[in-house]
């Protein structure tokens, strides 16, 4: 048996709040598949989702529409029926992976008329240059050892498209790889928005060719 199947569009929320260009506005559609079949319907309610979010929107916060494919009774209480729900996610800045939100009976019903919930939970989409840990963010510089010999200056990508100077020296040839942290360039604290995570930058030496 196929599974519900949770169709979920994104509109990103711009008020008081600059979009870098690195975050391409307007909407983006995604898909995500739920894991109960049409059999376990009728013994279980409950229909679960994840909701994958990129680490711009969390940076911003956004609105999630997610569209649920549900079972309920007919009018006679005893024949099930196929219907479609749409729910809102406002994810809020700096949610972290793992977040579980619940709709309270959103979800299945059953032949008793005991309705189930629909439970979300936020998934992080990879992003290609950064990782996420928590509100920290995570980056890696590709350096030459002739750029560490010069005490050369480089620029680290930000969230918010600022470029911060870093000036390289002999430490950051050492084993386990030096990682610099700078300070309040991370993402959101989902408790206190007006705090934010670090910028955890670390170095790889490469050979140019």
């Amino acid at each position: 048996e196929r599974g519900h199947l949770c169709i979920v569009f994104t509109t990103v929320q711009t008020t008081g709040l600059p979009v870098p260009t690195l975050f391409q506005s307007g909407t983006t559609t995604s898909r995500t598949t739920c894991n109960t079949g049409v059999t376990q319907e009728l013994l279980n309610p409950t229909v679960e989702c994840d909701l994958y979010v990129t680490i711009d929107e969390v940076m911003y916060g956004c609105t999630k529409e997610v569209w649920v494919t549900r079972t309920v009774m007919a009018a006679d209480g005893r024949t099930p029926r196929r219907e479609e729900k749409m729910l809102t996610v406002n994810v809020k800045p700096g949610w972290k992976a793992g977040t579980i939100v619940v709709f309270p009976r959103e979800g299945n019903q059953l032949p008793d008329n005991v309705l189930g919930d629909v439970v979300v939970t936020v998934r992080d989409v990879p992003h290609p240059i950064f990782k996420r840990e928590g509100k920290d963010v995570h980056y890696m510089a590709r350096i030459t050892h002739t750029q560490i010999f010069r005490g050369e200056t480089i620029t680290v990508p930000t969230l918010t498209n600022e470029r911060i100077p870093v000036q390289l020296n002999e430490s950051m040839k050492a084993w386990p790889r030096t990682v610099q942290r700078i300070e309040g360039k991370g993402l959101p604290d989902p408790l206190d928005t007006t705090k934010r995570g670090d910028l955890l930058v670390s170095f790889m030496i490469y050979a140019p060719y």
